[in-house]
Parts: structure tokens; sequence; C-alpha cells
């Protein structure tokens, strides 16, 4: 079997995207032939593009890489890989005869390919997100546009072109693979047929993502990691800050991710926050070193209006770090609220508050929401079960086209 994965993100960028191939190579069986399409990204890390030797070293499993073009990080890199796949991917797919692609949506990588009807091998799709469901999200955080990220302030600006492209994508697409049951309901709404799509959970490696002895933690921590999105729930976690210092006054928040938007910054400086209450530590490059970020931390917190399969949820369950998040889109098919973590209303500073405190008061319940979310983790959505659904649509789609 010979898989052709096309992936705009990829390592040593351990986006959202990233880390889901990642994460899926590392137990695809061997006998699989995986090439990888991608791209070169100077500004993503401070780390250099790794050689293939490097990347299948550190995934332990031999795949070959195709880099078809270079870009910066920024909302519109993905335009000159779509280029290039329209110029390139053909005469790749002629020369190495694929049975499969696997693409990943909202990238689109192949549009303009499909668009020319230049490829006709069977398709597999992972939704991550959707333009439609993306733009509802950021009117409904209510973040005023002029202090919106980039990325968003594009998606709004460039909305009708972008879901000219996301239907064409759904139209032409054969096989769908869903993160979430509540994805694939959004799937259908969108004119997705039911047996076309597959609802397989994001996976996460158990084997490294697991608790880590530190000796340096003294405070109660709260954990945010992620993007200083609106859809993230940034503001609620900022309105949470004094009520938290009100109970437990010696506990930190700590911010691991890009730099944080001055608004953001004065809005914790207009809360009257104590500086020694807030934490930065910045985007972590090496995402292998993301396990002792969880394990440093006594709660993990993602306030988020709605999420498809969040990983940093997987991840931090998997470190046996508490985990309260927001109820909305496919979180609640991950937490079972008061058994395996908490789930509050979105934007409810008041329920993330009473809920950090409960977790960090009472310590031996705390410890069995740890233990039982990794139970869980171990259960319903390691890497290996995730890589095992996927092989099973890979051979479904093989064996209807023999």
């Amino acid at each position: 079997m010979k898989i052709c994965v096309l992936a705009p993100e990829f390592l040593p960028n351990w986006g959202g995207t990233g880390t889901y191939l990642a994460n899926l190579f590392k137990y695809i069986p061997k006998r699989v032939d995986i090439h990888v399409v991608t791209v070169n990204r100077d500004t993503i890390t401070d780390q250099p593009d790794q050689s293939t030797e490097d990347i299948a070293e550190l995934l332990g499993r031999p795949l070959t890489i195709h880099r078809l073009s270079s870009a910066k990080e920024n909302f519109f890199y993905n335009i000159s890989f779509q280029i290039a796949c329209l110029r390139k991917l053909p005469e790749l797919c002629r020369q190495n005869d694929f049975d499969i692609i696997h693409t990943n949506h909202p990238h689109m990588p192949d549009l303009f390919s499909r668009m020319m009807n230049r490829i006709r091998i069977p398709k597999v799709t992972t939704v991550h997100e959707v333009m439609t469901l993306k733009r509802q999200l950021i009117l409904k955080s209510g973040v005023e546009f002029a202090h919106l990220a980039q990325s968003e302030k594009a998606i709004l600006t460039l909305y009708p072109f972008l879901r000219a492209c996301e239907i064409l994508q759904f139209k032409t697409g054969l096989v769908f693979i869903a993160p979430s049951k509540y994805y694939a309901k959004i799937l259908t709404t969108l004119g997705v047929k039911e047996n076309q799509i597959y609802v397989i959970p994001n996976g996460v490696d158990t084997s490294v993502f697991r608790r880590m002895t530190i000796s340096s933690h003294d405070r109660p921590t709260i954990l945010f990691a992620g993007r200083f999105v609106s859809q993230k729930g940034i503001e609620t976690i900022i309105d949470t800050m004094p009520k938290v210092l009100n109970s437990i006054p010696d506990a930190q928040f700590m911010f691991s991710g890009a730099e944080m938007p001055p608004r953001y910054l004065d809005a914790i400086k207009n809360r009257h926050v104590p500086n020694e209450s807030v934490k930065f530590i910045g985007y972590v490059s090496n995402y292998l070193e993301m396990p002792r970020v969880y394990s440093r931390a006594d709660v993990y917190i993602l306030p988020s209006i709605s999420e498809n399969c969040p990983m940093s949820v997987l991840e931090a369950m998997s470190c046996e770090t508490p985990v309260v998040a927001g109820y909305g889109g496919g979180t609640p098919e991950l937490i079972e609220s008061g058994q395996t973590g908490i789930l509050i209303p979105p934007r409810n500073s008041t329920a993330l508050a009473n809920a950090i405190i409960s977790l960090l008061q009472d310590r031996h319940f705390a410890t069995q929401i740890a233990e039982a979310g990794r139970k869980r983790i171990l259960e319903k959505f390691s890497a290996e079960t995730t890589a095992n659904s996927t092989m099973q649509v890979y051979e479904k789609m093989i064996g209807c086209f023999v």
C-alpha cells in the first residue's frame, strides 16, 4: 500500500495538523509506504527543516518526503503550495503510483488540482475545521474586528471565496474522516453524505504524553496552551484570574503559545492581576517537551466556545493533568464531566473559576479526575487506536477501487 499525504503543515512544525499526522504515521504499519508532500516553512520555529532521516528516526518508521515549495508562516502561505501541487503533483503521482491521497481540511492543498480534475486517485480528507463554523465562532466571540488575530480577519474578509472553495472540496471528496461526532453532523449539513463519513477521534501518543516528575513545582498552576484567538476563550480566562486569586492567592496562570496580543496583556493589567501570578513560557518549539509543561500544571484549562477534538485536552489528560474545558462542539465526547474532567458553559468566568478552585482545593478529587482521564485516553484516544481505524479506511477504499 502506497499513501500520498498532502501536508503543508508538517515537522518540525508541531501545529494541530502536524501533530495529528506525526501521531498517525508513528503507528501506521511499517509495510505502508508513506510519501509526505509538504513545504519548507522557515518562520514557525527556531529550528531548521529536519531531514527525512531525522524525521524517520523520530517517528520510528521509514517515509519519503517531497518538498514542493517554500513559504513563510502567514495566512496565505498555503496558496503557493496549492499552486505547486497543481504543477507538480500529477507527475509525482505517475512516478509513484499512489493508491490513496490523504489530505487535510481546511488547508485544501489539492484545491487547484481538484478544480482542474488532474488527479484521479481515491482521496480521503480529514476535516479539522470548516470555514462556515469558524466564521460563526469568530462572530459569536463578540471580539471587535480590529482586535481579532490576522488569520481571523482574513477568514471574515475572504469568507465568500473560502466558502466557495470549501464547497468544491466537499462536493469532489470521496471519503471524509471526522475527528468527532459533532463534526460528522456538521459535514452532513454541508452536503456530505453519511456513508462518506468515518468518525475517527484524534489520538495522543501515550508513551510520550505521561506524567513527569517535576522537582521545582511549588505553586498551584493553571495552564493554557494554544493560539490566542477569539474561539479559545482567552477573555474568559482573564476574567477568571481575580476570582481564583481571591480564593487562592498564590495561584499562578501559565500560558504556552505564541506571543500574547497586547490587548490581552492590557486586560490582565486592568484587572490588577499581580505580575507574579502570570507566567508566559512562549511557544514550545520542541513538541516532545510538552509533557513536562503539562506536568508542571495542577489544572489545564481550555474554555473554548467550540472545538472539534482538541489535541491539547487529550495531551493534558494523558499526562494526568485535570482538565476544565468548554462544553461546546466535540469536547463532551472526550470528557465525562465530574469523572474524567470538568465541562463548563463557554464564556462563563464564574463557572471556570469555581471549577479551578474545586480542583486546587480538593486534591483527592483532582487526583481522581486525573487518573480517570489518563485511563480514558488509554482506552479510547491513543494514537495507536487512531492509526488502526485509519488503516481500516485505507483498506476499504483500496478494496472498492481494485
